[in-house]
Formats: structure tokens, C-alpha cells, sequence
């Protein structure tokens, strides 16, 4: 099995991340899923599952010097490049808290609760990924991903 590989201030940049998620899960199920319900229960499980498998990779990933932002899988806070399969236009999305209080300018925002976000997550280059969203199939190849400036 390959070794992933990312930088030191990759690294930290996903360190802090989780650090967030966990101080701000409380502040979404109030602010969200206030009543027990299944949408509540779906979130709850997704970033469980999220942190199990960030950990597991920081556990095991190999830790460079070299300062390079690409990483292996889509993260809370990265800017993933994908194409739209239908429409063969390629485009670029951070992946973003649905706290965040101000988006970047220039940059397409999707938080991870929404079908598009969440769809994304932990998914890897090269991977083909079909969203429901309303009436219609999304069909996006995610071509690259890297860790945004803070």
C-alpha cells in the first residue's frame, strides 16, 4: 500500500479543522437539528465518520517538510476542482463550515451539510460522484484537491 504524503503545515491546517468541527457540532445540532430526528441522527453519523477517518489518516500519513497543499481526500476547509460530466465544464469548490461568517470572494462556497458538500467529503481524486439535488443529477469528477490558505 502507498504511504500518503502531505506537508507539516497540511498537517496543522486539518489539525486545527478538527479542532473546529468539534467545537462548533454543538452550536449545528442547536442551530440545525434542535428536535432528535433522522436528519439529526444522518449528521451526527457523517461527522462521526469524518473524524474516525481524518485520524485514522493523520495516524498513518507521512509528514514532509516541503510545503505543498494537494491532498488526498476532500476535507472541511479544502478547495476541490471538479467536472461537471454533463456539461464538460470544470469549475472549483471549497468545502466550508455553515457557520462561516463571510465567504471568500471569487470562491464557490458549498458547506458540508448541503447535498453537494457532504457528497464530497472524503472523497479522492479521480473519483465519480452522482448528487440528487431537487429534480436533478449532478455527475462530478473530482480532478484535484488542496488545503486552502487560512
Amino acid at each position: 500500500m502507498n504511504r500518503k504524503v502531505i506537508s507539516k503545515t497540511t498537517m496543522e491546517k486539518i489539525v486545527k479543522q478538527l479542532t473546529e468541527l468539534e467545537e462548533q457540532k454543538s452550536i449545528i445540532l442547536e442551530r440545525y437539528y434542535s428536535e432528535p430526528s433522522s436528519k439529526r441522527d444522518n449528521f451526527n453519523k457523517m461527522i462521526q465518520r469524518y473524524v474516525s477517518y481524518t485520524e485514522n489518516f493523520l495516524k498513518n500519513v507521512s509528514v514532509v517538510d516541503e510545503d505543498t497543499s494537494s491532498l488526498p481526500f476532500v476535507t472541511i476547509n479544502s478547495d476541490v476542482e471538479v467536472t461537471d460530466l454533463e456539461e464538460q465544464e470544470t469549475f472549483t469548490l471549497r468545502i466550508v463550515s455553515p457557520l462561516i461568517e463571510e465567504s471568500p470572494v471569487n470562491v464557490n462556497c458549498v458547506s458540508y451539510l448541503s447535498p453537494v458538500g457532504s457528497a464530497l467529503l472524503l472523497k479522492e481524486v479521480n473519483d465519480e460522484i452522482r448528487i440528487q439535488v431537487s429534480s436533478q443529477v449532478l455527475k462530478y469528477k473530482i480532478n484535484n484537491i488542496w488545503i486552502m490558505d487560512a
